[in-house]
């Protein structure tokens, strides 16, 4: 069964709109990819209690193309996006300004989250994964995989880019750009035997104010697998290389 919702003026003027107030979308009657969402723009949805203001997607993989998700609110996980026990999949998405504690742009629970050609930018999280927080891995193995995607200007404190907690990744062709955490691991932070594959990627201009790993910091059995990547001038503890 398919079902596919799209916009024919796409996400310009096309606007799913929680006006502060409610959710922007809901998944959680087990959609499988034959739902695709394409062409709109998803704001101010907003969900103080827990997860999920532009999306809350709960035992469900749906499809979303070109669309923004910008200057949504959770009070917990997922400012733009959460997604929880399901393999959804997100191509030339956009995730802009938004807030949440953990995981401002994306929070991900056990599942497996596809991100091709997708932005990150600006999100805010007032603990950690200002871009993305991932927590556990999904009876496949991996967590994430971010293809041709791009992390710029998101801040948290700590890993203001991505942070990882006990989840596997694959990242390739990726560019993680002037991030900021107010502690450690500003392009990147990986936690509790979080072992992402990083390929072909840019680490430039992160930082990390007060501890270490201005582009990536890992800790507690983390041992990511790094080829083919480029690092430079990313700063830590008040102007350190690392």
């Amino acid at each position: 069964t398919q079902l596919r919702i799209y916009s024919s003026e796409g996400p310009e003027t096309t606007i799913i709109d929680g006006e502060e107030s409610r959710r922007g979308i809901e998944c959680s009657s087990d959609e499988t990819n034959g739902t695709i969402f394409e062409g709109f723009t998803i704001t101010r949805g907003t969900f103080a209690g827990s997860t999920g203001g532009g999306l809350y997607c709960n035992n469900a993989s749906p499809v979303f193309i070109n669309c923004t998700f910008e200057n949504n609110t959770a009070g917990t996980n997922g400012g733009g996006a959460h997604c929880t026990n399901g393999a959804p999949t997100f191509t030339t998405c956009r995730f802009i300004s938004n807030t949440a504690s953990r995981g401002a742009g994306v929070n991900t629970f056990r599942s497996a989250v596809t991100f091709n050609d997708c932005s990150f930018v600006g999100n805010q999280a007032s603990a950690w994964g200002g871009g993305i927080y991932s927590y556990g891995t999904s009876s496949s193995g991996t967590a994430l995989l971010l293809s041709v995607c791009t992390f710029e200007d998101n801040t948290s404190i700590a890993g203001a880019g991505i942070y990882s907690n006990d989840a596997n990744h694959v990242v390739s062709d990726c560019i993680i750009l002037h991030n900021i955490a107010n502690d450690a691991g500003g392009g990147m932070f990986n936690n509790n035997s979080s072992n992402p594959i990083i390929t072909n990627c840019s680490f430039r201009l992160n930082e990390a104010l007060t501890d270490t790993g201005g582009g990536i910091r890992s800790v507690n059995g983390s041992n990511p697998g790094i080829g083919d990547s480029y690092f430079c001038s990313n700063y830590h503890n008040g102007g350190n290389i690392g």
